[in-house]
């Protein structure tokens, strides 16, 4: 096992403690080398963490272990004053994109 794929393991192994929190970490990082053991033989390494982490955490939602789901808190959620939930676009941006697109921004002629 590479450097690189070592760390991506450790990293894998905190992002799933954080994520199933009554989980201990033993179990997760069983989960983990039994996992990485079994794709040993596999010649692309390229996405190794991401196909044990799949797996990982099906297994652990099969045995059971609750899995917290993180958001993001509105003081985080961006710069237009902490009030932009994931996946919504503040008004003035939308309405600022569609004057601009409107007269003739972005590239386009005047229509």
């Amino acid at each position: 096992m590479s450097v690189s794929e070592s760390q991506q393991l450790a990293a894998l192994v905190d992002r799933l403690l954080g994520r199933f929190p009554t989980a201990s970490a033993d179990k997760i990082r069983t989960l983990v080398e039994e996992e990485r053991s079994q794709l040993e033989g596999s010649r692309v390494r390229d996405y190794i963490a991401v196909l044990i982490e799949h797996t990982v955490r099906d297994r652990l939602r099969a045995l059971g272990f609750d899995e917290t789901h993180h958001t993001i808190p509105d003081s985080d959620a961006g710069q237009a004053g902490g009030n932009v939930r994931a996946g919504k676009v503040p008004i003035e941006t939308t309405f600022n994109a569609r004057i601009t697109i409107r007269n003739g921004g972005l590239g386009g002629g005047t229509s």
